[in-house]
């Protein structure tokens, strides 16, 4: 196995496809001595550090179109992954390992899905599907970790994950993300849980190809 590229900011960008020409004189450039980077993760941490104060996100956490939005900037993005990716990684998940992802779109799930791909395998799983079905795909690809929201009003996906634990063989761990306005289990909160791990860097190092 070659060398691990530096997971840097490209610097020497892509030239632009303007036409036949262009592409013919791309191809004459081995893939490997292109600068492109390899992985979800590089590519999460390149655009972070072109401009880490931007924002990455704006949520409105109830919904309404007249709230103040809540900024998360593309440098908090990229330390909440970092704590994600290191948090599954302490739960056990390795390069063959799945994390399930089973959330409606909220911030939260762009971190959990950007941290499980990162550490392991992403499987994420439509939340609007009956029981059957999501122990059926989580039991398929043996998902040793599930994150799914906690029970909020207007959702069932609680109801669906709480019991998917005697369902699903391989999962040793049900993690909860809470809404505004309502609790997760202590020993299940992923927001509590990511604060035990550091965001500045990653504690493993990441497989060179996605």
């Amino acid at each position: 196995m070659g060398a691990t590229r530096p997971l840097t900011v490209m610097d020497d960008p892509l030239p632009p496809i303007r036409g036949l020409a262009d592409i013919e004189a791309l191809e004459k450039t081995p893939f490997a001595e292109r600068p492109t980077d390899r992985t979800v993760y590089e590519l999460v941490r390149g655009g972070a550090l072109i401009d880490p104060d931007k924002a990455a996100f704006l949520n409105l956490p109830a919904g309404n179109p007249r709230e103040e939005p809540v900024a998360m900037t593309y440098g908090e993005f990229l330390s909440n992954v970092h704590r994600a990716a290191n948090l599954f990684r302490h739960l056990g998940i390795g390069p063959g390992d799945s994390v399930g992802v089973l959330l409606p779109i909220v911030p939260q799930n762009f971190i959990v899905m950007i941290g499980a791909a990162t550490a392991g395998i992403l499987c994420p799983v439509n939340w609007m599907l009956e029981r059957s079905q999501i122990s059926a795909i989580l039991d398929a690809v043996e998902a040793k970790v599930l994150v799914a929201q906690a029970p909020a009003d207007g959702y069932d996906i609680w109801e669906k994950a709480a019991r998917l634990g005697d369902q699903v063989d391989s999962l040793a761990h049900i993690l909860q993300v809470a809404l505004p306005g309502y609790p997760a289990e202590p020993e299940r909160d992923f927001a509590a849980l990511l604060r035990d791990h550091q965001g500045a860097r990653l504690n493993f190092t990441p497989p060179a190809t996605p």
